[in-house]
């Protein structure tokens, strides 16, 4: 299944997935790498660190990190930006904290590769325009996703557990159903 947008535009379809900390996000993500790359499409992930300190070291190569894990899921690319760097390791990057910019250098990065993506799913950058997907698991990140303006939520990916919290305002997702969600993300 190659994406609609992707046949069209010769552009990659960009998902953001978004929510507080330990929601679920990488958990989410890496099972979308796994599921788009069964559907036989290349997928990269652009991750947001929030937490990085632009004066020192950061941890994103360390062994059990997102990165690695995407890569493990199937991702073709990927990509970690926070205080002004990027992984590709960039420094003094001017555009960390413009995910446009990072997507079309992820773009770019997997073309000359010869891998050229269908899909990009970044974590965070969630006052960005871009579609999101929020991962609920706990009854205080459905409260942050009632208290946060977002826009351009497509769904939320919920436990069984708090699914009866999220209400009638989105698009709901069983956590255990990211089969169905990639399918219609990808329509």
């Amino acid at each position: 299944m190659r994406n609609e947008s992707t046949s069209r535009t010769g552009r990659p379809f960009v998902v953001s997935v978004v929510g507080p900390q330990d929601a679920g996000k990488t958990t989410l993500i890496a099972r979308m790498c796994v599921e788009w790359r069964k559907m036989g499409l290349h997928v990269g992930v652009l991750k947001h660190d929030g937490h990085a300190d632009a004066r020192g070291w950061d941890d994103w190569e360390k062994p059990d990190s997102d990165t690695v894990r995407y890569a493990q899921a199937g991702a073709a690319v990927t990509m970690v930006a926070g205080g002004g760097q990027t992984l590709l390791r960039v420094t003094a990057d001017k555009d960390a904290d413009h995910v446009e910019a990072l997507c079309r250098r992820m773009v770019d990065a997997a073309a000359s590769s010869g891998t050229p993506l269908d899909i990009i799913i970044v974590e965070g950058y969630k006052s960005s325009r871009l579609k999101k997907v929020v991962p609920v698991r706990r009854p205080s990140d459905v409260a942050w996703l009632n208290r946060q303006a977002l826009q351009n939520v497509y769904a939320v990916v919920s436990s069984p557990e708090v699914a009866h919290l999220v209400g009638d305002s989105w698009r709901v997702y069983d956590e255990d159903d990211v089969v169905q969600l990639c399918y219609h993300l990808g329509r």
